[in-house]
């Protein structure tokens, strides 16, 4: 962009921020290259925990185990294990990933019925 477009459009459209200094504007920067970087952790954070909870409903399924297992069973075992082995930070992570009863039906559910199976589950059979 011209300067003199840019100098006018900070002029006329953020009045407040036109007499701010350069260092305001790069801290700005700084700040919000950060926010998105923690923000994109923590949709990864979430795809995982979603990948995994289908992964552990299509174990229950072909166990043909009751959905419950999940929440009673496999989740607290999946949480003490890490615990002794990683920590009690990495547990934080373990509990993100929903393994209720109705969760694991409706995974089920999804996986029955999609022709995209390999979607949710990439190169695992």
């Amino acid at each position: 962009m011209v300067p003199s477009k840019l100098k006018q459009h900070l002029y006329s459209s953020h009045p407040s921020c036109a007499n701010k200094d350069k260092q305001y504007f790069k801290r700005y920067l700084e700040q919000n290259k950060k926010q998105k970087k923690f923000m994109k952790s923590a949709v990864t954070v979430s795809e995982k925990a979603l990948e995994a909870s289908y992964h552990v409903a299509k174990l229950i399924a072909r166990q043909k185990k009751p959905h419950t297992v999940g929440e009673t069973l496999i989740k607290p075992v999946c949480m003490e294990i890490v615990r002794l082995m990683l920590g009690p930070n990495e547990v934080k992570e373990v509990i993100k990933v929903s393994l209720s009863a109705d969760t694991v039906k409706r995974r089920i559910h999804d996986m029955s019925r999609s022709r995209y199976v390999d979607i949710y589950f990439r190169n695992t059979d």
